[in-house]
């Protein structure tokens, strides 16, 4: 039996070419992952697969089989190596031309461990920071947007939200950030102490805030903004507890005090679902995305009621710009809705 197994081994590796090794291993689908099943008694088994009629057809394709397989996870593995070493290389020279001030060598290089290491998320994030540097600031979005596809990272969440901000989209940079301290990529006591934070809360309650003593520098401010969160907080439990008619006069309050609130506009869209108001949940709905129009979740909500409301063409359009706005995990959760297999079924033009 061991002798067996020996010859076996040597069989494998040194028969250099097999049958059916340059064509396509014919059965390969069933033999690649098959190991040589023996019984108690000492007995060998090769496994038998559909086509096979013979005991030497067992042996003789699945020695070709594993030789195969053999032979490409020694190509695979010289090939992952070799792309891992040319992607360093044009990773290093990128970051040396970078320093340099040569932005477009650095371009060429980070582009170029990208073909070489396409899943790589630092390579993306890389050719991110030349794009901002050369005014590209959607390009730099977009390799943001893959990186933290690939592996999300504080860094990456943190400059695509320095970019929003610079391109317009303030809440969508805090949305950005305050994303990454809810995976906790970035921790509580930074987040708060940081020029970022402050930034949000200022763009929030329209006032000055001061990380020194956590609240904001005008005292009417800073009781506006807590009686905002009371009522805001006050109408998400309310909605939690169905009671409709009690959330919707707890989510009005907060709007009285901060009218362009997204979330708030959004969670009144919510409540007016609830409560059979369409025609006004739409209107809310509408508020919300022309204050913050790159946030998924107010399309994706939108989209829904479009289609509960028979607007279908709406609700597809709707759901498909949630789809691009969204990140990978956002994006599957979304994908698997009904929406995906219901605007699929429609017919274009619809």
């Amino acid at each position: 039996m061991k002798f067996f197994l020996y010859a076996l081994t040597i069989f494998v590796f040194s028969n250099p070419v097999a049958s059916a090794a340059e064509s396509e291993c014919k059965y390969k689908k069933e033999f690649i992952d098959a190991d040589l099943r023996c019984k108690g008694d000492g007995d060998c088994m090769f496994p038998r697969f559909e086509g096979l009629t013979s005991y030497e057809g067992d042996f003789n394709d699945y020695m070709d089989c594993v030789d195969w397989k053999t032979r490409k996870i020694i190509e695979n593995n010289k090939d992952e190596s070799t792309s891992s070493k040319e992607g360093e290389f044009y990773v290093n020279r990128g970051i040396e031309r970078l320093d340099s001030g040569d932005r477009e060598g650095a371009m060429s290089d980070f582009s170029e461990a990208i073909n070489l290491q396409y899943m790589l998320f630092v390579n993306y994030r890389n050719r991110a920071v030349v794009k901002s540097q050369l005014n590209d600031y959607k390009g730099a979005i977009l390799d943001l947007s893959k990186s933290i596809d690939i592996k999300p990272s504080a860094q990456s969440y943190i400059l695509r939200g320095k970019i929003k901000r610079r391109l317009g989209d303030v809440y969508g940079a805090c949305y950005d950030w305050e994303d990454a301290v809810q995976k906790r990529l970035f921790g509580i006591y930074f987040w708060e102490r940081s020029e970022l934070y402050s930034y949000c809360m200022n763009l929030y309650a329209g006032g000055e805030w001061s990380s020194g003593i956590g609240r904001f520098v005008d005292g009417n401010i800073n009781q506006r903004w807590k009686n905002f969160n009371t009522y805001n907080n006050n109408g998400i439990r309310k909605l939690k507890a169905a009671d409709y008619a009690g959330a919707l006069t707890q989510f009005l309050k907060a709007k009285e005090l901060y009218p362009r609130d997204p979330r708030v506009n959004s969670n009144i869209g919510d409540v007016k679902i609830k409560l059979k108001d369409y025609s006004g949940a739409i209107s809310s709905y509408n508020k919300a995305i022309e204050i913050f129009p790159t946030n998924p979740y107010y399309w994706f909500d939108r989209s829904s009621l479009k289609k509960e409301t028979g607007d279908i063409k709406g609700s597809c359009n709707d759901y498909n710009k949630a789809i691009s706005l969204a990140d990978k995990e956002l994006r599957d959760i979304f994908l698997r809705s009904d929406s995906k297999k219901y605007c699929n079924l429609q017919p274009k033009g619809t």
